[in-house]
């Protein structure tokens, strides 16, 4: 089965304008949905902190976020992403 990860990286401005940052997430579900169908998904990766209002978003969109420290994790979210 195919899969697709569509990934996006935002670092210093990201988390200081609300609807820029809803707009971010929309573009990714977007690519996503319109790249890869209903088996992708968006991971948007920041360097700041994301509040629960754009996770929130995010999550009715289908868009994952690691956001500051838990950018640690990359690795072993794209390990259980690749596994299913």
């Amino acid at each position: 089965m195919n899969r697709l990860l569509m990934i996006e990286c935002k670092t210093s401005r990201f988390g200081r304008d609300g609807l820029k940052d809803a707009s971010y997430i929309y573009k990714i579900a977007q690519l996503a949905k319109n790249t890869g169908g209903l088996l992708a998904r968006g991971l948007l990766l920041s360097a700041r902190p994301v509040g629960d209002e754009i996770r929130n978003r995010a999550k009715e969109h289908q868009v994952e976020i690691l956001a500051a420290e838990e950018i640690r994790t990359l690795p072993d979210y794209l390990r259980k992403w690749m596994n299913g």
